[in-house]
This record gives C-alpha cells, sequence and structure tokens, in this order.
C-alpha cells in the first residue's frame, strides 16, 4: 500500500494539503511519447510470463510463491527486506498509518483500489482480501513478502499513472512505522502477525502456559523446602533431647 506517486513529470495536484497523504495525480505524457513507454527515470521490469507473477511485480527467486517488487528505486534489490519484517506492529497504529499513506490508491480498509490508467491490469490491488500468491501460513513469511514492496515501491507493468512509493529506502516511515502497517495488512487478511509459529500458539495463550508452568515449579520448590526445614527442625528437637 502507499501514496499513489505520479511518474516523473506530472504535475502536483491542486489542493492537496501539507502534511497529508498526496492526491492521487495523472501522468501528463509529451507529445509523440510512444505508448508502452517505460517511466521516466525509473529502471523498468524485464518482461515476465504473465503467471509467473501477478502485474507489477517480479517472479521470486527459486521459483517462489510469491511475487517480487518492480522496484521504484534504480539499482535496489527486491528481495531484500527490511528490519520492519522482523518487528511485531501496532495493529491499531498500522491503520491510522494506512489511512493517512495507503487509503488513497488501495480503498478504505484496503477494500478497493482505484482506477490506474496505462497499467497492464488497469487497477490498483486491493489488499482485503490480498493477492492469494503473499499470503502464508508463516507469519514471518507473509511479513516480509508485504515487506519487500512497502520498502522498495513498486512500478506496475506498463506506462502506468500511478506507482507504489518506496517507503523504506526513501526514509519515508520509519521501520518501526512500516512494521504497524505489515501488521495491519495482516490483520484484515486473517493473519496475526504476533502468532507464534513454532510451537503454534497464540502469545497469549503461551504467556499463561509459561506463567502456568512457573507457579507450579515454585510451589513444587517451596513444598520441597519446607519438609527440607521440616526435617532439620525435627533432628535438632531430637538431638536436644538426647
Amino acid at each position: 500500500g502507499g501514496t499513489c506517486a505520479a511518474p516523473k513529470g506530472a504535475k502536483k495536484a491542486v489542493g492537496a494539503e501539507e502534511g497529508g497523504p498526496a492526491p492521487p495525480v495523472k501522468e501528463e505524457k509529451k507529445a509523440g511519447e510512444a505508448e508502452g513507454a517505460g517511466v521516466a527515470g525509473e529502471k523498468a521490469p524485464k518482461p515476465q510470463a504473465k503467471e509467473s507473477a501477478p502485474p507489477g511485480g517480479m517472479a521470486a527467486p527459486g521459483g517462489g510463491k510469491a511475487p517480487l517488487p518492480a522496484p521504484a528505486t534504480a539499482g535496489v534489490n527486491p528481495a531484500e527486506v527490511s528490519d520492519a519484517a522482523f518487528i511485531i506492529g501496532n495493529v491499531k497504529r498500522g491503520a491510522g498509518v494506512f489511512a493517512d499513506k495507503c487509503e488513497s490508491c488501495h480503498g478504505k480498509g484496503g477494500k478497493g483500489g482505484q482506477a490506474n490508467p496505462g497499467s497492464v491490469d488497469g487497477t490498483i490491488p486491493e489488499l482485503d482480501p490480498i493477492d492469494p500468491a503473499f499470503k502464508s501460513k508463516d507469519p514471518e513469511e507473509f511479513a516480509q513478502n508485504i515487506d519487500r514492496f512497502v520498502q522498495h515501491g513498486s512500478v506496475p507493468e506498463g506506462s502506468p499513472a500511478f506507482s507504489m512509493p518506496p517507503f523504506g529506502d526513501t526514509n519515508t516511515l520509519t521501520q518501526q512505522q512500516m512494521a504497524n502497517v505489515i501488521s495491519y495488512v495482516m490483520h484484515i487478511n486473517g493473519a496475526d502477525r504476533a502468532e507464534i509459529v513454532n510451537p503454534g500458539i497464540r502469545p497469549r495463550r503461551f504467556y499463561l502456559i509459561a506463567v502456568g508452568a512457573l507457579l507450579l515449579v515454585g510451589l513444587a520448590l517451596a513444598g520441597a523446602w519446607s519438609k527440607r526445614s521440616n526435617a532439620a527442625a525435627r533432628g535438632s528437637g531430637e538431638k536436644r533431647e538426647s
């Protein structure tokens, strides 16, 4: 998700409020520009077979399931993940960042994006539900799949009017803010970023089990100490009597 970034050379929309989400800006094509030309100043993604990855992404290395972004910044490794992918974010705060930075393109709650003229797909993808290729039973893997796009941005195939900004590469968002957005996107797709994969139980239940186990161990140690103290007291009483 992200504030829609128009290609270089586009005019800034009138009435954009400073500090708020930038409204969508349409690209103005230069006279005589050929249809299908790449975005000026951007590294064009290599052509991909349609079945290898959804529009706007490249096939994952090694035949992996999740696609990689076509980075909005030249020279960036699209497979690289940021620290945000390993931080358990705050869903509530992530919802706030999403509303500020992502909603203008992906729709309220990620329910639907707006049209993206010139792109192969024709629309900005919805995030609720997210493309199944990004989902994983492993919360960390799911988080990494989302992180790559939030970190590096992505330029859709074709000559898109809008592309996703690289929030991490440009330091537009902090790692914690990106982690919060990732957690929110996972949340609206029915996944818990904080879920423990192994042994496969949620943190709250794990915490309760751990506390219960510690209490049992504490009681056992207290009982053993009490028995030893009583035995020592009896031994001392018998010595005094003799």
